[in-house]
């Protein structure tokens, strides 16, 4: 539920790209597909990446300042549960094997 909430949050705030990179992600998962997590784990590393989104005015993703804290704040709180979420999943997954 944290991906699609995350996935929902992207789409609302004009982030399509990641929102449908996480919504796939989120699918997979939920079908026991474990190439999800993978795939939502590699969204967060390295340059361009979901982890380099930033709501700003002067980016034009977000009206005020305000605004951008807010916005900020939520996206890091959803990737930061759904970054523990997909790393408990895999360490599960890595000690079964």
């Amino acid at each position: 539920m944290t991906l699609d909430d995350l996935a929902r949050f992207l789409r609302a705030n004009g982030e399509t790209k990641w929102a449908d990179w996480v919504a796939q992600d989120a699918a997979w998962i939920r079908a026991d597909d474990f190439h999800g997590v993978r795939h939502f784990l590699r969204a967060l590393g390295g340059q361009g990446s979901l982890s380099d989104v930033l709501f700003n005015p002067g980016n034009g993703n977000a009206a005020t300042l305000e605004e951008a804290d807010r916005l900020n704040a939520e996206l890091v709180a959803l990737t930061t549960t759904g970054y523990e979420l997909a790393k408990s999943l895999s360490r599960d997954v890595e000690a079964r094997a």
